[in-house]
């Protein structure tokens, strides 16, 4: 396992099947090989964070009790299926010219390593992984929980193919696809690892997975007090319960371990697994935190230290034979 940093820079619904809603895709295939008894993936630290759940969807028995898996999915689903697509672009740390520069060169990177063709996008919200892969490969495919949300992007897109699911029961046969982005998805995941092993399953032989902007803990868990600082002692919320519980790695534990994560890709299968540590910006930021954030980012580019770096990208390969 390779650990490097980088210059800055449906759940499946109970009772309804994964749609395709545009085109013919890559349905069908074989069983998927994971095995779902496994225990849940130790790639972070849980709090015991009180949820007030009142006139939200979903319900969490207790104050004390952490959402369940069912429950992180459908908070997710609900709060995705509100979004516009103009109010989902908005992020600058994914959306700038910057990102979008760095995000290019990586798909470059592995067309040339995967040699392959096909491409998956899980969790592809509005397509912005999707739009970026199709300068390199030749079919281009997204899979994400919010119809809703996907039928707005569909009216923008006619011609994309679009899968309406959830990234541990992909509908697509075992090794169809040459590559498998996941970018800012499992920390919406309390347990990514059977995602992963999706992943591993409709990779064809020498194809790759690719995850991206999610929490490294080790910054998060070092550097939280800034910004329980910022939310007066409270931790980080966005905006309701609901989605509180939709960013579960960023509200209920101090983000994702890549360390874990890598172990557990080769535990999987997969080899010339690789943790690229990166930095995110927030340009929003100003006074002291803005020059701490600086200071850090600036330290980051003389020291690799795990805990100077925000975020996080894995690549691995599924061996050819």
């Amino acid at each position: 396992i390779q650990y490097r940093s980088i210059s800055t820079f449906s759940a499946e619904i109970p009772g309804e099947e994964s749609v395709l809603l545009r085109g013919k895709g890559l349905r069908g295939g074989g069983a998927a090989r994971r095995s779902i008894d496994s225990p849940p993936l130790d790639c972070c630290q849980v709090s015991e964070h009180v949820c007030n759940t009142s006139g939200s969807e979903i319900m969490i028995p207790g104050t004390t009790t952490l959402p369940s898996d069912e429950e992180v999915r459908r908070a997710n689903r609900t709060v995705y299926n509100r979004k516009t697509v103009a109010e989902y672009d908005q992020n600058e740390s994914i959306f700038s010219l910057e990102r979008q520069r760095e995000i290019c060169a990586t798909l470059q990177e592995l067309r040339s390593r995967s040699g392959g063709t096909r491409f998956l996008d899980l969790g592809c919200g509005t397509g912005n992984l999707m739009r970026l892969a199709a300068k390199e490969f030749e079919e281009v495919i997204g899979l994400d929980q919010a119809e809703k949300l996907l039928a707005q992007v569909l009216a923008q897109y006619p011609d994309w193919r679009l899968l309406s699911g959830c990234a541990d029961r992909i509908p697509l046969a075992d090794a169809s696809i040459n590559v498998v982005g996941m970018y800012a998805l499992l920390h919406h995941l309390r347990d990514p690892r059977p995602a992963l092993v999706e992943a591993f399953r409709v990779l064809a032989p020498g194809g790759m997975v690719y995850t991206d902007h999610d929490p490294n803990r080790a910054f998060w868990r070092f550097h939280g007090l800034l910004q329980r600082l910022s939310f007066r002692g409270k931790r980080q919320t966005f905006g309701s319960d609901l989605e509180d519980v939709a960013e579960f790695h960023h509200t209920y534990s101090d983000g994702l371990d890549p360390r874990n994560l890598a172990a557990a890709l080769d535990e999987i299968g997969f080899e010339e697994v690789e943790v690229r540590y990166r930095q995110t910006m927030n340009r929003g930021l100003s006074g002291i935190r803005r020059w701490v954030a600086f200071s850090i980012e600036s330290l980051s580019r003389l020291v690799e230290i795990p805990s100077l770096y925000t975020h996080f990208q894995l690549l691995a390969r599924k061996p050819k034979s």
